[in-house]
């Protein structure tokens, strides 16, 4: 292994028997951390990511600094170490975490509770009140601005592969749920209906970013109204077509 340089070594691992065994015990290591955190009491939980989150939306990924974020959450290095892999682990946590307790305060989204009458009434209100949160300066709405707009400093291969790792895992549930219930195309495969819907959400998102300051209530309205026709087109049964693999393979 002499002579490689860190990312060809990481390809050697993955492809290796070693490598099985290296992934799961980081796998392992990972979900201890996580573990050590959630086990935290929920008081302290908040105020260590609303320390980082502050950190993260003022000064970006890369800018941002660790010790700034110690000495905010009145924490030691050792400590925040222990709760946390790295900073990238620190990052996506922030992220992940401040996502799921907005879509708590804002009523919840239970998946699962979701009916063919309520499924699309229910995204459509989240998608409003997305939209509300984007026009308040609090330290979330910063971060998500910083991390849809590229933000000061760019952010790590890492943490932008767990943020999008729990992004994919929610809106397949999502998609699951639209599908027990009749109301989503079977016709593609799932992981490319998850990754268009991905990028679907991205190119909003970036959009309105650009131009929500200058925007009325009408537009925002109107941009709310073709959002969602364009989320029930791509999901919709009714344009479903065959998917034939094979055919596929023979035209390329």
């Amino acid at each position: 292994m002499v002579g490689l340089e860190h990312g060809e070594l990481d390809v050697v691992l993955h492809a290796s028997p070693v490598g099985a065994n290296a992934r799961a015990l980081r796998a392992g290591v990972e979900s201890v951390v996580r573990t050590r955190f959630e086990n935290l009491d929920g008081e302290r939980q908040e105020e260590i990511l609303e320390a980082a989150g502050e950190e993260f939306a003022e000064r970006g990924y890369e800018s941002a600094s660790v010790n700034q974020i110690i000495r905010r959450a009145k924490i030691s290095k050792g400590s925040l170490y222990y709760y946390f892999e790295d900073k990238a682990d620190l990052f996506a946590t922030v992220f992940t975490k401040a996502s799921e307790r907005f879509l708590s305060r804002v009523g919840g989204f239970d998946v699962e509770a979701l009916t063919e009458e309520t499924f699309w009434s229910e995204i459509e209100r989240m998608g409003r009140l997305g939209l509300e949160a984007l026009r308040r300066d609090s330290w979330y709405v910063r971060l998500v601005r910083s991390l849809k707009q590229g933000g000061p400093g760019g952010l790590s291969e890492k943490a932008a592969a767990k943020i999008q790792a729990w992004g994919e895992r929610h809106t397949e549930r999502v998609l699951e749920r639209g599908q027990q219930l009749g109301l989503v195309r079977e016709d593609v495969p799932m992981a490319w209906l998850v990754t268009m819907t991905m990028a679907l959400g991205e190119a909003s998102d970036r959009w309105m970013l650009e131009h929500i300051d200058t925007m009325e209530e009408r537009d925002v309205e109107a941009f709310l109204t073709r959002a969602l026709d364009a989320y029930r087109r791509l999901w919709s049964p009714d344009e479903a077509v065959a998917w034939d693999v094979d055919a596929d393979e023979e035209r390329r």
